[in-house]
């Protein structure tokens, strides 16, 4: 869901998998939202400019997280020999892991990491975009498959510069026909 000056947009809902590449592709479920329909002249023009904008603002945005998600480990290896790292007791068993200069002067990445499950419970973002440098920031909360496996169920990416908030929910997963 995208929350825009504190006003949420309709949300999408899309089946997602990975290609042969790699690559997440996303199709659609339900109905296609409606078409955005600018009103003629000046007016309708603006409007698509800062929607076009907008989108690449996120896309912007997106590519600033991707230094960070999925973290790295030669990355977290390399933080930890200069100095960048930092352990401490997060509670409930879990131990926080604090990287600051991951991948950029000034940012700071924390991961949550469950001791007895063996696994991450959540990792945290704060950094810059790329050309404007706003802040951002990404939430993510991890949940487990019956299998054991890990994944980000709820993702949060903040833009306080622009107001932008976009939550990202990730559940259903099944196994492909054939595995």
């Amino acid at each position: 869901m995208l929350t825009l000056r504190g006003e949420a947009k309709p949300a999408r809902v899309s089946l997602c998998h990975y290609g042969p590449d790699g690559t997440v592709r996303k199709t659609p479920v339900g109905p296609p939202p409606d078409a955005q329909q600018y009103p003629g002249g000046l007016r309708g023009r603006i409007m698509e400019r800062r929607t076009d904008e907008l989108k690449g603002y996120l896309q912007d945005a997106q590519e600033v997280m991707a230094l960070y998600v999925p973290p790295d480990a030669a990355q977290m290896q390399q933080s930890f020999k200069n100095g960048n790292a930092s352990l401490s007791e997060g509670g409930a068993g879990t131990t926080r892991i604090v990287f600051t200069n991951y991948a950029k002067p000034g940012d700071q990445m924390t991961l949550s990491f469950d001791m007895r499950a063996k696994r991450i419970v959540s990792l945290s973002v704060n950094s810059t975009m790329s050309e404007s440098r706003d802040p951002v920031s990404l939430t993510v909360q991890f949940a487990t498959l019956p299998d054991g496996t890990n994944f980000p169920s709820q993702t949060t990416l903040s833009a306080p510069a622009r107001q932008i908030q976009v939550a990202t929910t990730n559940s259903n997963y099944q196994k492909l026909a054939g595995q």
